[in-house]
């Protein structure tokens, strides 16, 4: 039996309300993040180890997204998501490069990740 999901209704903002609350979404990420969690234990039955994972990265983006970018995971642009990941994966980098720098680790496992990827060919 497939899931329905219950819809999730925003609160319409007015011109008057526009300047207090700029994201008609503020205060919702949390419901969101659990209802789609609720999803993903009911459908795809996701080890508890891989769910946390998901939530503390959920967590991370709605943090940044709030603080940097006065938006909210479901406001969130194409932009706002690139962005996010290229952050991420370079202070990942930075950190990995910095235990090799400082004699931590012989390797850096981010290395593969710094290759340029050749572009594929569309036909």
């Amino acid at each position: 039996m497939k899931q329905v999901i219950p819809r999730i209704d925003h609160i319409h903002v007015g011109a008057a309300d526009a300047a207090a609350t700029a994201d008609p979404w503020a205060g919702i990420s949390e419901d969101v993040i659990r209802r789609f969690f609720d999803v993903l234990c009911i459908e795809q039955g996701l080890p508890k180890g891989m769910l946390s994972a998901y939530r503390a990265d959920l967590d991370a983006f709605d943090r940044w997204l709030i603080e940097a970018k006065h938006k909210t995971l479901i406001s969130a642009t194409e932009q706002d998501v690139s962005e996010y990941l290229t952050v991420s994966m370079s202070c990942i980098k930075a950190f990995y490069g910095f235990l090799v720098s400082a004699g931590c680790r012989d390797d850096d496992p981010t290395k593969a990740a710094r290759k340029p990827r050749k572009r594929r060919r569309r036909n």
